[in-house]
């Protein structure tokens, strides 16, 4: 299940082969899990034509988004990107979006 396991840990054992392979594979195994898009990284937001500030939850600037879901058809578009916590975002009609900020 996507995003149920947060970490890994090194489980103890007498072998110390084991313990090396543990100590090389644990540690990438935990970066990828980092990375894995859960629940928490869509963001659910009514647009329309004019602008909505919506936090993206990064603590950076976003390099863009990918709409996960649209209620209509719709183009998403931002008008300004003013700090690492906030995007001021638009459509070119009233939809409600999923987005994944990447």
């Amino acid at each position: 299940m996507v995003g149920m396991y947060k970490s890994i840990s090194r489980v103890p054992t007498a072998s110390g082969e084991l313990n090396r392979f543990q100590d090389q594979v644990v540690p990438a195994l935990n970066d990828v899990l980092k990375n894995i898009i859960s629940k928490e990284s869509i963001i659910e937001v009514t647009l329309s034509t004019s602008p909505v500030k919506v936090n993206h939850k990064l603590g950076r600037k976003p390099t863009g988004w990918i709409v996960v879901y649209s209620n209509a058809a719709a183009i998403v578009f931002t008008t300004e990107v003013s700090d690492s916590d906030i995007i001021e975002l638009k459509a070119n009609t009233t939809v409600t979006v999923k987005l994944i900020f990447i």
